[in-house]
């Protein structure tokens, strides 16, 4: 049960969705907290129904701020800020870390006048991988030990590529485990 200072801080809530049916919840006073749906719906039996469709990321990521509530189908889906705040988790979550790209970049700077990205699984088709874009432009995919799945680079670029993979993989797996938690990763130098 909350209390009644509690209450008022549950009741002017602002969220957005993070991954993995998580809400990231922000506070005036600068608290945040995760409030993880799924998680909550599972526990509480209440994955069948038309709660189940909170389970299909893209639509749960079509939630609305309604007043302190979490509202989904104009409202007929909702979950009030108070229920939110009890069963949330405190975080220091940076709101500026997260990122919702399906491709998060990795590299500091250019490698040779390319940047390296790596995918967020749960947004692209489940294979991890490396994309190399030059300016804006895909060029290639690479697999996380530096083979090339495909596209094409030109030979010094895709040597420099290979190599820079080949000597980072602690700081890429790192940035991929960020990727899946929906955080920004630090860029490797």
């Amino acid at each position: 049960m909350l209390n009644e200072q509690e209450w008022n801080k549950a009741n002017s809530v602002k969220f957005r969705p993070i991954p993995n049916g998580r809400l990231l919840l922000l506070y005036p006073d600068g608290d945040k907290r995760i409030f993880d749906v799924w998680e909550y719906l599972t526990k509480n039996n209440l994955s069948k129904g038309y709660w189940k469709n909170l389970f299909d990321q893209n639509y749960f990521e079509s939630v609305e701020n309604v007043g302190a509530m979490a509202s989904w189908d104009d409202e007929s889906i909702t979950i009030d800020g108070s229920m939110m705040f009890e069963n949330s988790t405190p975080t220091n979550i940076l709101t500026s870390s997260y990122t919702s790209l399906s491709m998060a970049r990795i590299t500091a700077t250019p490698i040779n006048g390319v940047d390296l990205y790596i995918n967020d699984p749960r947004v692209e088709h489940g294979v991890p991988h490396i994309l190399a874009r030059v300016g804006s432009e895909n060029k290639a995919n690479f697999s996380f030990d530096g083979t090339l799945q495909n596209g094409s680079l030109e030979k010094d670029k895709f040597r420099k590529v290979v190599d820079f993979i080949k000597s980072h993989p602690q700081e890429i797996l790192a940035a991929y485990e960020a990727i899946k938690e929906g955080l920004k990763p630090v860029l490797i130098k």
